[in-house]
């Protein structure tokens, strides 16, 4: 971490020696993003531009959106991407208008965090750990809901290593899909030189991405999901990274 001072006057070398930082604030740099208004009601779109202040790579523009947020038929507040897939719908009325916020702007997350994780590689040295993907009898392409895939992690390094395995499908949908329903984090573990073997089936069409995270010892992103609306603390870098990606608190 860096960080640049502006000083209001000179200060001598002891001084800084003998300073505290205090963190007031974390935010994820370098992801900026667009949004375009289109709402009539004046109340509406103030309430909804002091919303989208709380994300602090947001910026307002006309030209060449990421999303687009504005009134849909029968007074409804709809948030769409450039393609028109609608993201959020909610009705909306002078009396639910926090509530309605609320509802924005955790979609607003969800699809910033997709979309940041997308992007994630952190690699390192230390653990050799790959998989591999295939589909029911050699297909080119897996149909969803109907084939079972079959998906083979290897730990190709020297130590035991915990693994998670999340998906973004192409609606930029994040669930975790292992641990899955029945497998405890701590279920998850590869001794060196060797492998396991799950099937997972897929339930949105389109490109899915999936990210391998091994750690030293076992997480569960799926609490650190749920957190988002809980406000519970993570323990750990990869959760606490999970959690917040990539809002500001």
């Amino acid at each position: 971490m860096e960080c640049e001072l502006a000083l209001e006057q000179a200060l001598p070398k002891e001084a800084f020696e003998q300073a505290w930082v205090f963190v007031r604030k974390r935010c994820i740099s370098g992801f900026d993003f667009g949004i375009s208004l289109k709402i009539m009601d004046e109340a509406l779109q103030e309430a909804v531009r002091e919303m989208t202040g709380n994300f602090p790579s947001a910026r307002l523009t006309e030209t060449d959106p990421d999303l687009l947020i504005g009134e849909g038929e029968k007074r409804r507040l709809e948030l769409w991407l450039p393609d028109s897939t609608v993201l959020f719908s909610e009705s909306y009325s002078s009396h639910k208008i926090k509530i309605l916020l609320g509802g924005l702007q955790e979609a607003i997350s969800n699809l910033l965090q997709a979309q940041f994780l997308r992007g994630l590689e952190l690699e390192t040295d230390v653990y050799r750990v790959g998989f591999t993907l295939e589909a029911p009898n050699g297909a080119p392409e897996i149909r969803m809901n109907k084939d079972l895939s079959v998906l083979t992690i290897n730990n190709q390094g020297l130590k035991r290593v915990y693994y998670t395995l999340i998906d973004i499908d192409a609606r930029d949908k994040v669930s975790i899909l292992l641990p899955s329903e029945g497998w405890n984090p701590a279920d998850l573990a590869l001794e060196p030189r060797q492998s396991r073997a799950h099937r997972l089936s897929f339930d949105t069409p389109g490109k899915e991405v999936l990210k391998l995270i091994v750690t030293p010892g076992p997480i569960d992103l799926r609490e650190a999901l749920l957190a988002r609306q809980r406000g519970w603390r993570p323990e750990g870098f990869i959760e606490d990274l999970f959690r917040d990606s990539p809002s500001c608190r």
